[in-house]
């Protein structure tokens, strides 16, 4: 299963022009799940979401983390690929779209071996899209 994770924090603006279209390519393919985690949003999110969680796939799953730490890129990452289930975990910006080229890519290479990949898409760039095998970043390689 594929995860794609998402971290937001008061962009509820950008999220809702992407958020039913990504909820619609989860429900097309049952290899993907959604993890949304939530940092302390003030604009309306948490309301929203109880609004368009019954509308949409189960497997699309929104948290919020509770522990007043500021907002840090890598801190939010890190705990969206904690909650996710999938075996590879990908980060999508909540104003971006999962889009249909990125799941071939992924089948692609990860089945011939990669652990990690950064998706680039050389009309947009990269939308931030890391794409990591979970067990890596559980267990990584270099330590015994």
């Amino acid at each position: 299963m594929i995860s794609f994770c998402t971290t937001i924090k008061n962009r509820l603006y950008q999220f809702e022009r992407t958020f039913f279209a990504n909820a619609d390519e989860i429900q097309k393919n049952p290899d993907l799940s959604w993890f949304i985690v939530d940092f302390g949003s003030t604009d309306g999110l948490v309301e929203r979401m109880k609004e368009w969680l019954p509308r949409v796939s189960c497997r699309i799953v929104f948290g919020r983390d509770l522990t007043d730490k500021p907002w840090h890129c890598s801190y939010a990452k890190n705990v969206a690929h904690r909650v996710a289930v999938g075996k590879i975990l990908v980060n999508l910006d909540c104003d971006n779209f999962i889009g249909k080229e990125i799941l071939p890519a992924i089948s692609d290479r990860f089945s011939n071996g990669c652990q990690i990949m950064h998706h680039y898409a050389p009309i947009c760039g990269s939308y931030g899209r890391v794409v990591i095998d979970k067990r890596g970043i559980l267990r990584p390689r270099w330590i015994r």
